[in-house]
């Protein structure tokens, strides 16, 4: 079993989705969590149904990342995958109270930080060796001053790539009997122990 694209973005999904009440309260600051796909304008959050605060979970990129392990024989693809959490605010009030305010307003890092409790190392089943969601930058999306402030807070984690079930190259192969040896060391014929080797090959299937 792999973790797919859509197992984790459910599983993001789901953490987010307890920080989302209406109205916004201490424990669930957001008005809205949802999902979101493409580049940030005004235009788009509203065809969205942005409702301030909001959080919104949009999937970024998947990048294969091959890892070719002799020792274990594995070359199986591997990928890292990120999503953004986008965290937004529409606020006419003043910079400070926009990106940093104390209870009851509750400023745009603030609400960066709750994302970070809900979705950094969190655990979905079936990624690459159990690696748990990894958090990667938080950077600006939209910003306009004295209105609305938008901040992308990425998330990566990496999981094994589904692959195509390809015919057994050995499937039409002949059967073949097992073979029995019992092998003396030539000249020693009356020496113990003998016979010296024994061994018995397994037939293919």
């Amino acid at each position: 079993m792999t973790a797919s694209l859509a197992a984790i973005d459910t599983a993001l999904l789901a953490a987010l989705s307890p920080l989302a009440a209406g109205p916004p309260t201490t424990l669930a600051p957001f008005a809205l969590v949802g999902r979101y796909a493409g580049p940030v304008t005004e235009e788009a959050l509203r065809e969205a149904g942005a409702q301030w605060p909001c959080a919104l979970l949009r999937f970024d990129q998947e990048t294969a990342a091959r890892v070719v392990e002799v020792w274990s024989g594995d070359s199986d693809d591997k990928a890292v995958a990120s999503w953004t959490v986008l965290v937004g605010v529409e606020d006419p009030a003043s910079l400070d109270d926009a990106m940093n305010s104390a209870a009851p307003r509750t400023g745009s890092l603030q609400l960066v930080g709750f994302v970070l409790s809900a979705c950094n190392a969190l655990v979905v089943a079936d990624t690459w060796q159990g690696l748990t969601i990894r958090y990667a930058e938080t950077r600006a999306e939209l910003i306009k001053r004295g209105s609305v402030y938008v901040w992308g807070v990425r998330f990566e984690t990496r999981r094994a790539v589904e692959t195509a079930t390809n015919p057994d190259p050995a499937a039409d192969l002949p059967y073949v009997n097992p073979i029995d040896g019992d092998v003396n060391l030539e000249g020693t014929a009356d020496a113990a122990p003998n016979p010296l080797v024994q061994f018995q090959s397994e037939p293919n299937p």
